[in-house]
């Protein structure tokens, strides 16, 4: 089909941005899970716009200096030994756990630190972010 006449005074349509990626999370301590030794359990909130596939976190006891950290491309809720939640992947708004396996004793009571790195791709790949968080269990 031809148009006919001026297509100058046609209205160009201006297509609408491209969202921009946002990376990002919240991470706060939750509790104390306990199979074969005390793993220190913090619940991450994905607060941005993209989904997280892996991560990162180093738990530090600041009374005993012992330190602990874990990598996973999951964010499953454990129950004791049992996976309570199974969470493959973090997508926009979820709630997943991360986890620093295991202290050798149960560090109730003491000062820690922890540092988590959530990754956009599996094995800690693509966009990450890092957050810190102190907490006494």
């Amino acid at each position: 089909m031809d148009l006919l006449g001026d297509r100058s005074q046609l209205p160009v349509k201006t297509p609408p941005p491209t969202p921009t990626p946002v990376v990002d999370f919240s991470v706060s301590f939750d509790y104390v899970d306990s199979c074969v030794g005390w793993d220190p359990s913090l619940k991450v909130t994905n607060t941005g716009n993209v989904t997280f596939n892996s991560y990162f976190v180093k738990v530090t006891d600041t009374v005993t200096t012992m330190s602990q950290d874990h990598t996973s491309d999951d964010f499953d809720k454990t129950g004791g030994c049992p996976i309570a939640q199974a969470i493959p992947q973090l997508d926009p708004g979820m709630n997943g756990w991360v986890y620093a396996y295991s202290f050798p004793y149960n560090p109730a009571g003491n000062a820690m630190q922890a540092s988590v790195k959530l990754c956009t791709g599996a094995g800690l790949t693509g966009t990450c972010v890092t957050k810190s968080v102190n907490f006494t269990p």
